[in-house]
């Protein structure tokens, strides 16, 4: 499943030099979600766009309220999933924004 991960352009170059995002990974379904968590950190940001084996995803308990069972489609449904391993940015889409403008 396609997965955004919005992060400060300081915290990328650490993420790029180990080629990992390091658990627990914060991920969102929707791009937008993912430029506003940055945005609010940085006018430079970064989201990273990645394929997530959906078998990784756990429920971000802050986003849910409901019953048990339904917690992981309740938790992507309000815009967030953790994942507790490092993920690996091989084949990740790397949006860079700078003063708040995304860059070609």
């Amino acid at each position: 499943m396609t997965m955004y991960h919005g992060t400060t352009k300081t915290a990328y170059e650490l993420i790029k030099e180990n080629n990992v995002l390091n658990a627990p990974v914060y991920l969102t379904p929707n791009k937008q979600t993912a430029e506003n968590y940055a945005a609010n950190n940085s006018a430079d940001y970064i989201v990273i766009e990645i394929e997530v084996d959906e078998s990784l995803f756990q429920a971000d308990r802050e986003f849910v309220s409901g019953m048990e069972e339904n917690w992981l489609e309740e938790s992507l449904n309000n815009g967030s999933i953790y994942i507790d391993s490092d993920i690996s940015i091989d084949n990740a889409k790397i949006t860079v924004y700078e003063d708040y403008e995304e860059l070609d």
